[in-house]
């Protein structure tokens, strides 16, 4: 109802295009999480289990602080990025692809470049890399985060609640 050009949708060609560019971020996701597992196996004792939330209050309330200070974290990491990847030489071969986007719909709003997913998704590795004894909740919440938020700010409804 409050479409930002009623009558306007997206065609099976942006469709098709943006599901692709889509699917390769979900790929370099997922090698992302794969690699962060790898490294929790290796560095044991920096992770923290269900249990070690149940036995320490503290640790418990420092992995609810970091899952409440996700969202404006992203948004800081966003902002600093969006205006790095807005400069010229890195606009031109990097993220205009995203802009030439013409037909905002969910899949749009990650329908990056490679290396813009790169930088996009490298948000979820300073808390988990830098803060010791988090629980992969963090991680995950923080991945999801960054994935649902693209697609409600590029539905192309104004009122998205995003």
């Amino acid at each position: 109802k409050r479409k930002f050009y009623p009558g306007s949708w997206p065609t099976r060609g942006n469709m098709a295009h943006n599901v692709w560019f889509w699917a390769l971020g979900v790929v370099q996701r997922s090698c992302l999480e794969v690699l962060m597992a790898k490294l929790w196996k290796s560095e044991e004792g920096t992770v923290a289990t269900s249990a070690d939330l149940r036995r320490d209050p503290r640790l418990l309330a420092l992995n609810v602080a970091v899952v409440l200070l996700v969202p404006i974290w992203r948004d800081f990491h966003f902002y600093s990025a969006h205006r790095f990847i807005h400069l010229r030489a890195i606009y031109k071969y990097v993220h205009s692809l995203h802009h030439r986007n013409t037909d905002p719909e969910p899949f749009s709003g990650m329908t990056m470049h490679p290396v813009e997913h790169l930088y996009y998704f490298s948000n979820v590795f300073i808390p988990s890399l830098y803060l010791n004894n988090l629980s992969p909740f963090v991680f995950s919440f923080c991945f999801f985060h960054l994935t649902m938020a693209p697609a409600a700010g590029h539905s192309g409804f104004e009122d998205h609640f995003g």
